[in-house]
């Protein structure tokens, strides 16, 4: 009887036990879900990233000034962490933006919480150089280095984790640059075919076969603009430089990017190249420089050659102040280097490149077929309502036969 007895104790034991392991199995699960949930929450509505807080950037006696995640959700419109926002970027490697290619992933200046897209054509060699001086680097005029990203100093959108990525798109300041596609268009084909007997297109964008080896279809393509469409359309529609403007930035982010704005949650800021000396003053005005801000890990600007020794946060209200209105500097600041004039950066008669003759080089250079086929192709840009473009017809509809204008006429009228 006893045994029986402890027999029946013993098999109900075995059986607690089961109850409770699994009981506790059920509270484990249910808890992680919980706390995935409730860090899943937290990262849509206050998308910190969660390493590498930099109060200001590193200097040789304090490599790894770190602050709490605190710090990074101060005051600031473009750090309303409070706002529940309904965009999930999903921030992926795949995407173009996080590629530290040529004119793919965004330029970002950490203190003034910017991200730029530059876009070939306008007026990039510009701007690239005014973040180089942002960033405090002496030789900031060079033009030899300020296109390469491998040795140009700059800070780049792929230079952060991807959580830090979606955070600053969420927050910070995106600006993009355009361009009336027509003039864009004849621009690339008077630099990038007439110019330089052609080197562009014989190295990034030639045919196939003899051809190629002769050079003669790169020699056709320069013959005229006409020509020039021909042979692009043919062998590289999407090159950089003539590439639709509507395709710089991902699908994905830029219908977001205009949403946030519209929200007033971060700023998307588009600047036309037609009236480059009150935008950029407008653009440059609305920057503020802030201390409490994300710079990429040390390990990651060592390995991408980006030096903050020179980099200082300037006392002035804003770029502007700080930098715009000094223009290219004294004529000695950056001496020893391709550009060296003093001369406003973004005034009427400024460098960025828009000639105030562009209207009738276009209508010098277009004919009506031509025009049709350019407006087509870039029928994506004339219909981004962000973008404001306007089709205006610039060809001679009395002109009928394929532009026959000269190479060397084209070279002497070649535009920024």
């Amino acid at each position: 009887m006893q045994k029986q007895d402890r027999s029946r104790k013993g098999l109900l034991m075995v059986r607690i036990g089961i109850v409770a392991a699994w009981s506790l199995t059920a509270f484990m699960i249910i808890a992680s879900q919980t706390i995935f949930s409730e860090e899943q929450r937290m990262l849509r509505t206050n998308p910190v990233p969660p390493e590498d807080y930099l109060a200001a950037p590193p200097s040789s006696s304090s490599p790894d000034v770190q602050l709490p995640p605190s710090h990074l959700r101060a005051g600031a419109r473009n750090d309303n962490t409070n706002v529940d926002l309904a965009f999930d970027f999903n921030v992926s490697r795949a995407d173009r933006m996080m590629a530290r290619l040529y004119n793919e992933s965004p330029i970002v200046i950490p203190h003034y919480k910017l991200v730029f897209f530059t876009t070939p054509k306008i007026g990039c060699t510009v701007w690239k150089q005014l973040f180089r001086r942002m960033m405090g680097y002496r030789n900031w005029k060079n033009l030899n280095i300020v296109h390469n990203p491998t040795q140009n100093g700059l800070i780049y959108l792929s230079d952060y984790s991807l959580r830090e990525a979606e955070h600053i798109l969420q927050h910070w300041t995106k600006v993009i640059w355009v361009r009336d596609p027509k003039e864009r268009f004849l621009s690339a084909y008077l630099q990038k075919a007439v110019a330089s007997n052609g080197l562009h297109l014989r190295q990034c964008c030639n045919c196939q076969g003899p051809e190629a080896k002769s050079g003669a279809c790169v020699d056709r393509a320069r013959a005229s603009i006409d020509n020039f469409y021909d042979h692009i359309a043919a062998h590289c529609p999407t090159e950089e430089h003539w590439r639709p403007q509507s395709q710089r930035i991902e699908a994905k982010y830029l219908s977001a990017f205009e949403s946030l704005d519209q929200a007033g949650i971060s700023d998307f800021f588009v600047g036309h190249i037609e009236s480059k000396s009150t935008d950029a003053k407008r653009l440059l005005e609305g920057l503020h420089p802030n201390l409490e801000t994300i710079f990429p890990k040390p390990s990651i600007l060592q390995r991408n050659k980006i030096s903050l020794d020179g980099l200082v946060i300037g006392s002035k209200a804003n770029a502007w102040e700080e930098y715009g209105l000094s223009g290219w500097g004294a004529e000695d600041e950056g001496a020893n280097q391709t550009n060296t004039s003093a001369s406003v950066m973004f005034g009427a008669t400024g460098t960025i490149g828009h000639s105030t003759s562009a209207d009738k080089k276009m209508r010098e250079y277009y004919t009506p077929d031509v025009e049709d086929a350019v407006e087509a192709y870039y029928k994506d840009d004339y219909g981004m309502p962000v973008f404001g473009f306007q089709s205006v017809r610039v060809s001679d509809p009395s002109s009928a036969k394929r532009n026959s204008t000269s190479i060397a006429g084209a070279a002497a009228a070649v535009v920024a």
